[in-house]
């Protein structure tokens, strides 16, 4: 979840500043390939496991944040987004039960929420 893409071009003849501002809120979940109940701890901490990153099975991003680029050069356009970004990942998903039984669902792929801020590039 992003709040769009914002760009801003430096049409003038010096370097220059430039903020980007989030106008926007909202919240991203963990979402998952496969048409089964599936445990999230189970599939968050498989993909810290293989990422080494700390994820949540949501997060929110909120109004009020702002980023600054420096020294953009005459010429050049800036893209930034602000917003929750996620990390993809795959792994074999076997469900045990009690009773001592199991259930392979196979690979699925998860898409975790992973950190709120901003990107940007030109």
């Amino acid at each position: 979840m992003t709040a769009g893409w914002y760009y801003d071009y430096n049409g003038t003849g010096q370097t220059e500043n430039m903020t980007f501002s989030a106008t926007t809120s909202g919240t991203v979940s963990l979402s998952i390939s496969v048409s089964a109940t599936v445990d999230a701890n189970a599939i968050i901490a498989g993909a810290q496991a293989t990422t080494s990153l700390t994820l949540q099975a949501s997060m929110t991003a909120t109004i009020g944040n702002a980023v600054q680029v420096n020294s953009v050069p005459p010429g050049v356009g800036v893209y930034a987004a602000y917003g929750v970004f996620r990390n993809y990942t795959t792994g074999d998903y076997t469900y045990y039960y009690s009773n001592c039984t199991w259930h392979d669902y196979g690979i699925i792929k998860a898409w975790v929420p992973d950190r709120t801020g901003w990107t940007t590039h030109n």
